[in-house]
């Protein structure tokens, strides 16, 4: 038999289950089957698929100090262009030098060596390996660092001088070394039309024929073209359980990017039509040669799908056990999902999924199935080694295949953004996992529009230079774990700033703590060194500019553009020259048009508040009734405490002392309406002190502040303030929200209750209209 038969092959699809991490709550698959090994072989294994389709093997070692990483890419020296052999080398020795996230030379470098690390890149013919080891304790901050040259990478001319030096000083070694001059050898006798034979380390002369720009862009052109998720492999090794190193595997390098080809084999290998097809957005990619006929059998097989109710049966499963699972996301996951209800329509909730999921049937599914193509409305993007010619007529054949009548476009159905009125909304929810006590909240503020090229650019910068002090001074807090910030844009409507977070913490109080800062960050911005601006602006222009020499991500690029109905295929031309003309004062405008509530002409912020089942919603009474510090003051006392603080009691105790002026030792002065606020101890030993050293040394390092007590001093001040200086939202409100049963808070937030009836009061954003005038160039 020959050994390479497909059939001896290991098949990558059987024997995987989904699985969602314990923390970061996010799905991934793993290995349920056997995994081979030793009878003396003490190490425990587990075989991942990460949703970007890169494998992981995590290996714990008991009594291991020291940990390992090892990043394979499936593309090596076979792959270097004839004008530049050794670049697949060159990019190895350039990707872990500089990131978006780490921009800083050889930081990777120095935090390996403090911590008794190592690193070690090496290149083959069809592969190229990305090593480091260090102290098991640092591995989830390497592994994030090394993550991040495989996402955002920086690969600039400035370095490209240092790189190929090294490349060439490796050639120069190889020529001394025996097994190196093996390997040569046999290269020269092997066939000449094979890639074998080319010179696979380069050196200065094959890769300094171009200049540093040119040859940058030649990295950067591999890197986008091979460097792919889906032929990576990731082993992690350390003295940690499966599920620690299961929980950084996935949440580390989920984010790289995969482009994969989608060769659909599994629409093709059945004799008597397809059993399930669920695509209606199909993208075959492969030699333009074949496209054609492929593309034909696909559509083919979609137009006489015959569903088996066997098979229907086990889709319909995994459909209940995917929403099941959805029960068991993150509060801060949960919130985006309610953000998405809120701001998109139609949407609809995991509950109404779940509901209408046990009225599908078997024939329901084929009744459906038969109308689908009925009336159809097709969109096609053909491109490759084709004349204009040649992509008209693969759009006749799909057409003629299909046989459907033209669907209008007034009844094309789109989900549409929901254009809120100026105001300040909350909608809360009870988390549907109530294995969590963690609650999460998701601050939405408006950022002007999308469509308009300065603002979107503006918001870009903007967000490069806050999520990073926002998470690191809300973590330095102590406030949670999970605390980012992001821009959302819809192009057919407004961009979004989000700011996320989730904690134990009510969300009451985190959403007060997320007003905290942001009163204090205008300030920021004006001291904020202009020359580090520039270097943002910078980053963020050689990324589009990698983006745009891109082949591999102009095909997502232009299926955007005609997916949106936007028709502008210049626009990342057209947002590079933007970000040239941008300034601090660009950005501190933006602040304060849109994000400071004081100055916003038309402030419009929505938060999404998720409830842990420990922690007590507040009723529509107490809203009206009590100042939001109020209320997080006494829920933030009950989660630490399991003390009820008397709503009332605590609201006059508030209002006298902010009458007093000092609010010298109030914490103290809280003590008698909550007693057992007197068994928490101002300070906790420090992680690194013990019993016996805090015994016989009064050295102040060895204790720290208590977090729980900081957190109920932030609320008591918060409280205070709110009460001396109480926030006025009623002002951005025109619209009275009480005539459908909206309750509104003291401070003028309108609490939603009730989305689909929310919506009905809101205008929905229209259909984006096209940048260049929409005219047919043929009449069929």
């Amino acid at each position: 038999m020959n050994p390479f038969d497909a059939k001896q092959l290991p098949d990558w699809e059987a024997g995987f289950e989904p699985r969602i991490t314990a923390e970061s709550r996010i799905s991934y698959e793993e290995y349920t089957g056997t995994l081979e090994k030793l009878a003396e072989d003490t190490r425990q294994y587990r075989l991942l698929r990460l949703p970007n389709n890169m494998v992981a093997l995590c290996i714990s070692e008991p009594n291991s100090k020291t940990a390992a990483a090892a990043l394979t890419v499936g593309v090596g020296s076979h792959a270097d262009p004839d004008d530049a052999l050794g670049l697949a080398n060159l990019l190895g020795h350039m990707l872990l030098m500089e990131s978006a996230e780490y921009p800083r030379h050889s930081s990777f470098e120095d935090f390996l060596q403090n911590h008794s690390g190592s690193s070690e890149v090496s290149t083959s013919t069809y592969k190229t390996c990305y090593y480091f080891d260090i102290y098991s304790d640092f591995l989830d901050g390497a592994l994030d660092r090394m993550s991040g040259f495989f996402m955002n990478p920086i690969i600039s001319p400035e370095v490209i001088d240092c790189a190929v030096d090294a490349v060439n000083s490796e050639d120069e070694w190889q020529l001394t070394n025996e097994n190196a001059r093996i390997d040569g050898f046999k290269a020269f006798f092997s066939n000449p039309n094979h890639p074998h034979l080319q010179f696979a380390t380069g050196n200065s002369t094959t890769l300094n024929r171009f200049n540093p720009e040119e040859l940058s862009k030649k990295v950067v052109e591999f890197y986008n073209h091979y460097y792919s998720a889906d032929i990576m492999k990731l082993v992690l090794i350390a003295d940690l359980s499966l599920d620690d190193l299961t929980e950084m595997a996935v949440t580390r390098p989920t984010d790289v990017c995969s482009v994969q080809d989608e060769y659909v084999p599994t629409l093709l290998k059945y004799e008597n039509g397809l059993e399930l097809c669920t695509a209606v957005n199909v993208t075959v990619e492969g030699f333009s040669l074949k496209l054609p006929v492929l593309i034909e059998r696909v559509i083919s097989n979609m137009r006489q799908v015959v569903i088996k109710e066997s098979i229907f049966n086990d889709c319909l499963k995994k459909v209940q056990k995917s929403i099941s699972c959805s029960k068991l996301l993150s509060a801060a996951t949960q919130s985006s999902s309610c953000g998405i209800q809120l701001l998109l329509y139609p949407t609809w909730d995991t509950t109404q999924l779940e509901e209408s999921l046990k009225d599908v049937t078997y024939d329901m599914l084929n009744n459906f199935v038969h109308a689908l193509f009925e009336q159809v409305h097709i969109k096609m993007l053909v491109t490759g080694v084709f004349t204009e010619q040649h992509a008209i007529d693969i759009a006749h054949k799909v057409q003629n295949i299909i046989k459907a009548e033209s669907l209008p476009n007034c009844q094309i159905p789109y989900v549409r953004l929901v254009q809120l009125d100026p105001g300040y909304y909350i909608l809360p929810k009870l988390s549907l996992n109530d294995k969590t006590a963690k609650n999460g909240v998701i601050a939405n503020i408006q950022l002007g529009r999308s469509y308009n090229v300065r603002e979107r650019m503006i918001a870009t910068v903007f967000n490069e230079l806050f999520k990073t002090h926002f998470s690191d001074q809300l973590d330095i807090e102590e406030l949670g774990f999970n605390i980012d910030s992001s821009i959302e844009s819809y192009p057919d409507g407004n961009q979004i700033l989000k700011l996320r977070v989730e904690e134990e913490s009510n969300p009451i109080y985190l959403s007060l703590r997320i007003t905290k800062f942001l009163h204090t960050y205008r300030q920021e911005l004006v001291d904020f060194n202009i020359n580090k601006l520039f270097d943002i602006i910078k980053e963020i222009e050689l990324s589009f500019q990698q983006k745009l020499e891109s082949r591999i991500r102009k095909l997502p690029r232009m299926q955007n553009a005609i997916d949106t109905g936007e028709y502008n295929f210049n626009k990342l031309k057209e947002e590079i020259t933007c970000l040239k003309t941008i300034g601090k004062q660009d950005i501190i405008d933006m602040w304060d048009t849109f994000i400071n509530s004081d100055t916003a002409p038309q402030y419009t912020r929505t938060d999404i508040h998720i409830w842990s089942s420990s922690t007590q919603l507040p009723s529509s009474a107490e809203l009206e009734k009590y100042t939001a510090g109020v209320l997080a003051l006494q829920r933030l006392v009950k989660g630490i405490t399991d003390y009820d603080i008397d709503l009332d009691k605590l609201d006059s105790f508030i209002k006298a002392e902010s009458m007093d002026g000092s609010q010298d030792n109030v914490y103290e002065k809280l003590v008698p309406l909550c007693p057992v606020l007197q068994d928490l101890p101002l300070k906790i030993p420090t992680e690194d002190s013990d019993e016996d050293r805090r015994k016989s040394c009064k050295n102040i390092c060895c204790w720290k502040p208590n977090p729980k007590v900081e957190d109920i001093k932030i609320g008591l001040q918060m409280a205070l303030e709110s009460a001396v200086n109480a926030p006025d939202y009623h002002k951005h409100s025109s619209i009275d929200f009480s005539t459908i049963g909206m309750c509104q808070t003291i401070e003028g937030i309108w609490i939603i209750d009730d989305i689909p009836k929310f919506q009905s009061t809101q205008m929905l954003n229209g259909s984006l209209i096209p940048a260049i005038k929409l005219i047919p160039k043929y009449e069929n």
